[in-house]
């Protein structure tokens, strides 16, 4: 039973790899965006993909604020009560 696993674990792996490629093949004519996006510390190729996933034609678009407050990666303040909060970014 363990072979098998390890089998299926390899499989998924190469598999992952082909779609990583193929991914990436789709998304070259937006290469020089997803550079800029990958220099931010901490964001990746696969986070970028979803953020693409998430938006759509960023030409859609009028600003900057409106395709990243789409997909949720605004920060906001909010106040109620007297307290003062942050909303946050979700995981990915």
């Amino acid at each position: 039973m363990i072979k098998l696993y390890i089998k299926l674990i390899k499989f998924l792996g190469q598999y992952s790899k082909r779609l990583d490629c193929i991914i990436g093949d789709l998304l070259e004519p937006y290469m020089d965006i997803i550079d800029i996006l990958m220099s931010v510390s901490g964001v990746g190729f696969r986070f970028v993909v979803v953020i693409f996933a998430e938006i759509g034609d960023i030409q859609r678009f009028e600003s900057s604020e409106k395709a990243t407050s789409y997909a949720g990666l605004i920060l906001r303040a909010y106040e109620s009560g007297g307290k003062r909060g942050f909303s946050y970014i979700p995981c990915v």
